[in-house]
């Protein structure tokens, strides 16, 4: 009975931290803070952040700065690449960014027509760009080019996809399934910690009772299920 004390054992002190700890692999990244600058060729505007971001790489591509896998850490969509160019007189701050949209402030230091320009080589062409003047999508070097009035500070959107209206029956149901999962997960995070622990303070003693370790796994199969029959109702209420 040694062999099955010892399993017991180790597995109830894996079980709970197997609740909370998760494991992940990530490479270096390049971390970029407000109010670094770069410029996408010499003599050009300079172009910033509004948040921290991280990357994976920069490099220089034609007359752009492309910054690859970056991740606004605010928000959390991470783009595989994107590059950015400002003409001479005007400065660039990119406000937020995600998989299929990008919003920027561009000010100039000199009034009149200025222009910039966005790179992205995997979406294509945008649907929409809002705050511009005038805006064309080169195939060439896939990148959209942007002519505003340098004026006064403009804030310009880039959209690679139509913003869906959500339902509000839909969002109503959402609302409620993460509800539902807000208070499950952490009940079934509590009980199999009780659970484990119930079962470890029952070896340490040294008595495998067989009907309380029935009891105690016919408790942990009904949670089981009970969560298993509480995703089911959540799936066909979607």
């Amino acid at each position: 009975m040694n062999w099955l004390k010892k399993f017991l054992l180790i597995a109830c002190l894996f079980l709970p931290l197997s609740s909370f700890l998760s494991f992940a692999y990530s490479d270096t990244l390049i971390t970029i803070e407000p109010g670094v600058y770069f410029q996408g060729e010499e003599g050009s505007g300079y172009i910033s952040f509004n948040s921290t971001c991280t990357a994976s790489n920069i490099f220089w591509q034609y007359s752009f700065v492309v910054f690859q896998n970056i991740t606004m850490l605010s928000y959390g969509d991470l783009r595989e690449f994107l590059g950015f160019y400002s003409s001479a007189s005007a400065n660039m701050t990119i406000l937020k960014f995600n998989s299929t949209a990008v919003v920027f402030n561009v000010t100039c230091s000199e009034p009149g027509i200025s222009h910039t320009r966005v790179f992205e080589s995997i979406l294509g062409s945008p649907v929409s760009v809002t705050g511009a003047t005038s805006w064309y999508y080169n195939s060439t070097d896939t990148a959209t080019y942007i002519t505003y009035d340098g004026d006064y500070p403009k804030t310009i959107t880039v959209s690679w996809a139509w913003e869906e209206v959500e339902d509000p029956v839909t969002a109503a149901i959402e609302d409620i399934e993460n509800t539902i999962y807000a208070a499950v997960i952490p009940l079934l995070n509590i009980s199999l910690i009780m659970i484990s622990f119930a079962v470890i303070l029952t070896v340490l003693k040294g008595n495998l009772d067989p009907t309380g370790i029935l009891t105690i796994v016919r408790l942990a199969v009904t949670l089981i299920i009970f969560v298993y029959i509480i995703s089911a109702i959540i799936n066909a209420i979607s």
